[in-house]
């Protein structure tokens, strides 16, 4: 059995894969076992990793019609054979030739982590890159899921990507935790169950990962309709999540974070038509009660503002704040 599983779903990089494969094959480390999950790839990337399996007995290829992210990952998930889990994304890299060694040892330090979190950078070039927040600084020690939640959220932003936490495979299991098929932002409900049913964890300072941007294609570069509705969904779904949860505290943390959320939502209300709108106005009303869940020094600031202005003025400042970030 390997040490750790690498699960790589892979739709249409064939420009990034390689490199994505190579920053796993150079690790000093080399008891792992990797399963790339081609979904339904048509630009010649399944032949790449159909290449790469043939010359590494270490290497596995699922091939399927396109499912989506979620679908992928879940699939990859359930021919993993190792002790950890670690997901990457095919148009992404590790940044350092010693990454696994660097996360097994930390999870043989910690045993009583069900999952270690690690930073990123935003790769923009080889001249253009940005490290992101150190959440080890947030979370430096071993505590449950719901201190780690509560941590984070005093930080101001969330680190939710599956890529960037390396999980105790059995512990998976047992919490039955999986993607959500067929929305963006799988990550988010797939974070939040990870918080609530971890019992320890902790946020390396080490930066270990290399998230690419402006890449062709990206969902995330634009926000569309279909990302609202998910959103939508998402809220949901967390603030079913959260009626379910026994401790008052991890409820508290999950409403602060869900207020995040609908903050986003409503700086992005223009994205819908004048009927999607109309449609979407009662939901909004109906939960800006979230706006007093204010754990989070954004949706702090959200709340003054909402108190002062009204909803609408809120969502006017928000979307003003998007427009200057994006400048």
């Amino acid at each position: 059995m390997p040490r750790v599983s690498i699960v790589i779903p892979v739709y249409n990089t064939s420009r990034f894969l390689e490199e994505c494969l190579r920053s796993v094959l150079r690790q000093d480390f080399t008891d792992w076992q990797v399963i790339l999950v081609d979904d339904g790839s048509t630009d010649g990337s399944g032949t790449i990793c159909d290449q790469y399996a043939a010359t590494d007995p270490r290497i596995e290829v699922l091939h399927q019609p396109n499912q989506g992210l979620s679908a992928a990952r879940n699939n990859g998930l359930a021919r993993a054979q190792g002790e950890f889990v670690l997901f990457l994304d095919s148009d992404d890299f590790w940044l350092r030739q010693d990454t696994l060694t660097t996360l097994l040892d930390a999870m043989d330090s910690h045993p009583k982590c069900d999952f270690i979190g690690f930073n990123w950078v935003y790769y923009f070039s080889k001249e253009k890159q940005r490290r992101w927040r150190d959440f080890g600084n947030y979370v430096p020690e071993v505590v449950s899921g719901e201190e780690a939640l509560r941590s984070i959220l005093r930080s101001g932003d969330t680190p939710m990507s599956a890529c960037i936490k390396i999980i105790r495979r059995d512990f998976l299991i047992e919490s039955k935790l999986s993607f959500i098929p067929g929305i963006t932002s799988e990550d988010i409900p797939w974070f939040m169950r990870l918080l609530c049913h971890a019992k320890g964890c902790l946020f390396l300072h080490d930066y270990l990962y290399g998230y690419r941007q402006e890449v062709d294609g990206s969902i995330t570069r634009e926000y569309s309709q279909r990302r609202f509705h998910d959103l939508v969904f998402i809220i949901e779904d967390g603030l079913r999540l959260t009626d379910s949860q026994p401790s008052q505290g991890m409820r508290e943390a999950l409403l602060s974070f869900y207020a995040t959320e609908y903050c986003i939502l409503l700086s992005h209300m223009n994205v819908l038509t004048k009927e999607e709108r109309q449609s979407m106005e009662p939901w909004m009303r109906k939960h800006q009660y979230l706006l007093r869940c204010d754990q989070s020094p954004k949706v702090r600031l959200a709340n003054r503002a909402w108190r002062l202005t009204g909803l609408k003025g809120l969502e006017l400042l928000l979307r003003l704040r998007n427009m200057l970030v994006r400048q």
